[in-house]
Formats: structure tokens, C-alpha cells, sequence
């Protein structure tokens, strides 16, 4: 986002800064594109920790018996580059390291995980346009094995659809924005497919913050009920789950095309599925 030192400088390119502000690692699901060849990316660490885990009613209960706990610490670099005016292309990407302490044994793994790539493409015709849409699609891609041990994914290919929609406002002195992206993903192999909701919203109280809260949702096709359920773990790993996350960041604009982010993230509700809380920082860069 260009900087201006007027109310009327910072209320005109807000669509732009919207653009570049919530493609952040966790704001992936977003109606603003980047402008034909330039783009942002956005590494971010993330350690997520939990002992605990939703089963099959909803309740919490121990994650596999006392002394179990699963920690997983990702590297995710993500990168927008917009291919023309209303075409973006997407990559989300991840290395991880996984530990897993169960039953007295503790077993570890590192390397890739899963890699998404996609487009999406803006609907409205102008950039400014307010409420803004677009579409989304992406695939999953495992670069990892399918042999037996810990590892970062289910190990399928996947394939996601999503609309995307956009409402920027003025606060007093403050820009605001709020992002709805409902979407379906469908899996090659056995686990089942998922509808998929993220909800964002976020305030730039100041030119150099910008503070964004997130709810994200993950729920397997198909009905839900205390009569089937799984062992608790990770969403996907079954075909009968549901997972609800909330996140609060925030970032600072060291420069215009420069900004640190801090966050934390937390389980709050679920079936099936672990129940953990989160810690992330990144770094984020546009040109």
C-alpha cells in the first residue's frame, strides 16, 4: 500500500492495500488480485502444540492417553503474482518437522509436506469495485511418501473450489475489511471430501498496523453424529470430523512493501479431530 500522510490519500488506494494486506499466509482465501507482474511473499514460522483432542461429541478429551502430545513447526512460504490485472496465481507451500509422544515412545519426522498451487480470478471488472468477488482454484499436491510413520498430510491429491468475497468500509479514521470464502475440496482417495469457510476481518487502525482476526472451518461431507466417530487426530485423516480455529494477528509496516506479523491461533471447537493452540511470525514482502 502506498503511505500517504492525508485521510484522503489513505481512504483511495485501499482496495490495493487490501490486496496486498490479506493474501498473509492465513488470508490466503481473498477477492483482491495483484496487478499484472507484481506480487508479495509472505514466509511465516508456526509451532502447534496440543495434548488434547474433540471426540466424537464434541467434548474435550486426552488426544491418545495420558502423556500423549503432538507439536508440529512449519516453515510456509506463500506467493501471489499476478499473471494479468484480474488473474493471480497462487503458491502455498510447506516444511515441516512433526513429533508425535505417545504410550512412552516418541516418533519424529521432517521434510516436505503438502503444496498448494492455484489461480484465482477476479469477477468484478474494476479493482476498486466495492464489495468485490472472485473465484478460486487450487490443487493439493503430497510431496511426501505414502509409507507408514508420521507424516505432514493424509498423502492424496486434492482439488479446491472457492468464491471469494470482499467489503472494505471507513471507521473514522481507520479502513476496515471483511472477507467471506465458502469452498468444497474434493479428495482422491478414501478420507472424505470437505466443505470449507473462512471468515476474516481486519482494521488499520494506523498506516504502519493492521490487525486481522480469522475464523477458519473444516467440515467433512455428510452427516456427523455420536453414532460414528475415529480416532481423534488431524482433520482429513478420517471421513467423520469437523474442526473450528480462530486466529488473532497483527502486523507492523516497517516500509510500505515491508511488514513483520505476530499471532496466535486456538481450536475452539470440533468433532473428531485434535484440539491445539498455535503461535505464528512472519514476514512479508510485495513487489
Amino acid at each position: 500500500m502506498t503511505q500517504g500522510v492525508t485521510r484522503r490519500r489513505r481512504v483511495l488506494p485501499l482496495a490495493a492495500f487490501v490486496a496486498s494486506a490479506v493474501a498473509l499466509p492465513v488470508h490466503a482465501n481473498s477477492p483482491w488480485t495483484q496487478s499484472a507482474g507484481h506480487g508479495q511473499v509472505i514466509t511465516k514460522v508456526s509451532l502447534y502444540e496440543t495434548t488434547r483432542a474433540f471426540d466424537r461429541n464434541g467434548d474435550t478429551t486426552s488426544l491418545s492417553g495420558p502423556g500423549s502430545r503432538f507439536r508440529r513447526l512449519d516453515l510456509n512460504p506463500y506467493v501471489e503474482y499476478g499473471l494479468t490485472d484480474r488473474l493471480t496465481g497462487v503458491a502455498n507451500l510447506f516444511a515441516s518437522s512433526l513429533e508425535n509422544r505417545q504410550g512412552g515412545t516418541t516418533e519424529r519426522s521432517n521434510g516436505l509436506g503438502d503444496q498448494e498451487l492455484g489461480l484465482r480470478y477476479r469477477l468484478s471488472p474494476h479493482a476498486d469495485a466495492n464489495p468485490i468477488f472472485a473465484v478460486q482454484g487450487l490443487v493439493k499436491l503430497p510431496l511426501y511418501g505414502n509409507g507408514p510413520g508420521l507424516r505432514p498430510g493424509a498423502g492424496q491429491y486434492d482439488a479446491e473450489a472457492r468464491f471469494l468475497a470482499g467489503q472494505s468500509v471507513q471507521l473514522g479514521a481507520a479502513n476496515a475489511y471483511f472477507v467471506a470464502a465458502p469452498g468444497y475440496r474434493w479428495r482422491s482417495n478414501m478420507p472424505a471430501n470437505e466443505w470449507r469457510l473462512d471468515l476474516i476481518a481486519g482494521i488499520k487502525p494506523t498506516v504502519q498496523w493492521l490487525i486481522t482476526a480469522e475464523l477458519q472451518g473444516i467440515r467433512s461431507v455428510g452427516a456427523i453424529g455420536s453414532s460414528v466417530g475415529a480416532t481423534p487426530g488431524n482433520p482429513g485423516e478420517g471421513q467423520n470430523y469437523q474442526r473450528w480455529r480462530t486466529q488473532l494477528a497483527a502486523t507492523y509496516f516497517v516500509q510500505p512493501n515491508l511488514g513483520v506479523m505476530i499471532g496466535a491461533y486456538h481450536d475452539v471447537a470440533g468433532r473428531n479431530v485434535a484440539k491445539g493452540t498455535g503461535v505464528l511470525a512472519g514476514l512479508w514482502l510485495r513487489f
